[in-house]
């Protein structure tokens, strides 16, 4: 057997690039299923350990995988708002810790997301470098924004336009960045956190601008009668807020109705979560009460009814790359007659070279085996890191 097994590998060896070929088809071939199962485990333990970090999500009815996503993930925007008044409610209840989120922004492609501070708190943020929010204006970039962008507290950042061709839509606000995150492997690395107020302002909702009474400008004004004073489009706004203009920036509309994209709640006790849960679930209410964990269970149910379907077309795949392979191997007994002749006549019964091409395809299954196992322990590290970066 050792005579056998020496002779199959000198042909595996002599032979290197067509054994090469086989392997690395082989080791494809097995580390492909495997890989996305793995992932699809990984994927779900990620998300199912985000989900858990808001016990209860309250926004507009709707698509509520969007909005678990848009709230967790900030990915897309809501059809519908809510209200300010509505965060109000849920806090005078005395049921449950509110915390609103607008998300309707970007800064330098990363996600503007307008909170308060109990949201910094309720997720376990914490400031690596810089300060807290101090004022309106001031941003808080996540970990790896803050590297991509390459800037840190004391730098600007400009918030992204909405539409360049929309002359009359909000310009974009320069904020000082107060402070930078330290790393927390979620997606709140790749965010820029500010007041509500500031988010709100980047919208157009609030501005600053010159004081009207005394303004030097006689283009700002239309005119003046009766103490009231009519402004012009000439009127300057300001870009930027600063310890000078903080002042002249106010707000349109009443504080209950400023827009929300989502509400993060964290009830007191499980009495306050169910309280809370039944008071949205009528469908004639614009709002509705989601359980973050409950919908990503749901995802998870739709992703795993497509990779079963994926998982067939894998298996019409490997059923056609065994078949090229028995197809290979006819061939390659074929082109070796000559060979085996020669180790007939030298003596070698005819049932010990039927072994040898056995023995070298074990040879190519077992590293491609070895190839298969360091690929899937490499992936295994990573795949936590891949998972952020392809959602995030």
């Amino acid at each position: 057997m050792m005579n056998l097994l020496f002779l199959a590998w000198r042909q595996v060896v002599w032979n290197w690039w067509k054994s090469l070929l086989l392997v690395l088809a082989l080791s494809l071939l097995i580390f492909a299923p495997v890989a996305s199962h793995q992932l699809l485990l990984v994927a779900g333990r990620e998300w199912q350990a985000r989900a858990e970090t808001t016990p209860l999500l309250i926004g507009a009815r709707g698509s509520r995988t969007d909005l678990v996503l848009h709230a967790l993930y900030f990915t897309r925007q809501p059809d519908s708002l809510v209200r300010m008044g509505d965060v109000d409610a849920i806090n005078e209840s005395g049921h449950g810790l509110a915390v609103p989120v607008y998300i309707r922004h970007t800064a330098g492609g990363f996600p503007v997301i307008g909170t308060t501070l109990d949201y910094l708190n309720k997720r376990g943020l914490k400031i690596a470098a810089g300060n807290q929010l101090t004022m309106l204006g001031d941003c808080i970039l996540g970990h790896e924004a803050a590297r991509r962008l390459g800037v840190g507290p004391g730098d600007r950042l400009v918030s992204d336009p909405e539409n360049v061709f929309d002359i009359a839509g909000s310009e974009p606000l320069r904020m000082n960045v107060a402070g930078v995150l330290a790393p927390t492997g979620t997606p709140e690395d790749r965010a820029v956190l500010v007041d509500i107020r500031t988010a709100w302002i980047i919208s157009g909702i609030g501005h600053g601008h010159d004081d009207l009474e005394t303004t030097d400008d006689p283009d700002a004004v239309l005119s003046r009668e009766d103490r009231q004073i009519t402004a012009s489009g000439a009127l300057r706004t300001y870009q930027e807020i600063t310890p000078e203009n903080i002042h002249t920036f106010h707000f349109h509309g009443e504080p209950e109705d400023m827009p929300v994209t989502a509400v993060l709640v964290f009830p007191r006790d499980e009495r306050g979560r169910t309280i809370l849960r039944g008071r949205y679930q009528s469908e004639r209410q614009p709002l509705q009460a989601i359980v973050p964990t409950h919908a990503m269970e749901e995802l998870l149910d739709q992703v795993l009814r497509h990779k079963r379907l994926l998982d067939g077309f894998v298996a019409l795949l490997s059923v056609a790359m065994a078949a090229l392979l028995v197809v290979v191997i006819l061939l390659s007994l074929r082109l070796r007659q000559r060979e085996f002749q020669v180790l007939e006549t030298l003596g070698c019964a005819r049932r010990r070279m039927l072994l040898l091409p056995v023995i070298e395809w074990l040879i190519h299954l077992c590293l491609a085996l070895t190839i298969s196992g360091v690929l899937l322990l490499l992936m295994n590290r990573v795949a936590p890191w891949l998972i952020r970066f392809l959602v995030q």
